[in-house]
């Protein structure tokens, strides 16, 4: 094989090596976080019209961003928003204790008639960047029960949340101890070392058979 030869093969190797190493990264940084969702309701003879407008209400004054809102079906829903920018509003020892900005929580609310009440659900969507665990879960309904007792209390309902302060303090110990997983750092290293290992194979296949070797160099 003709010295030009192998710097082809070298080359296109090393091409490969790189595309394979690109797409293993790309496809490790594009997977989309995983949904956590719970669900909390309380019925009351409020309109419609009311319940929505009272539930904007809380939820703009809770620091969420709505993006839609339509009363004449009872339907609203809001952008994601950091739980820590919600805690912000609710002023005690429990709201106090810090939960980072890393966990992602939406609101979805709807209003069911029932004849002469309406059946409110309200539905909490949560996501991590760096996190997996099912505290996500624990943690975000412990705020999604805050909200909606305000929300009810705010329609004169009575509601009372299903998670004590001692299960929410556990999730947020087992949160802290949750090891992020290494999204780039991973995928970098993995690419890297793709390229490495077929360079390394490329070089020693060259130094074995390439001009300059000594495999077909008849005995003296």
């Amino acid at each position: 094989m003709r010295k030009t030869d192998y710097r082809s093969a070298f080359c296109c190797l090393l091409s490969w090596s790189l595309l394979v190493a690109g797409c293993a990264q790309t496809q490790r940084a594009t997977a989309p976080p995983r949904t956590h969702v719970e669900t909390v309701a309380f019925t009351t003879t409020t309109n419609r019209v009311s319940i929505i407008d009272v539930a904007t209400s809380v939820l703009a004054t809770s620091n969420f961003s709505i993006t839609l809102a339509n009363d004449r079906i009872g339907l609203l829903q809001t952008d994601y928003v950091p739980i820590s920018s919600i805690q912000s509003v609710f002023a005690d020892s429990i709201s106090g204790l810090p939960v980072g900005d890393d966990i992602l929580m939406r609101v979805t609310v709807n209003a069911e008639d029932q004849g002469e009440s309406n059946y409110v659900r309200i539905k909490g969507s949560f996501r991590s960047v760096s996190r997996t665990g099912d505290s996500i879960s624990l943690i975000g309904l412990f705020w999604l029960e805050r909200v909606t007792k305000r929300m009810a209390g705010t329609l004169d309902v009575a509601y009372t949340p299903q998670l004590s302060d001692s299960i929410y303090l556990q999730a947020l110990a087992a949160a802290a101890d949750e090891t992020p997983p290494r999204h780039k750092w991973s995928s970098a290293a993995r690419a890297l070392g793709i390229v490495v290992a077929v360079l390394f194979a490329a070089t020693l296949m060259i130094s074995t058979f390439g001009p300059g070797s000594n495999r077909d160099v008849p005995p003296q």
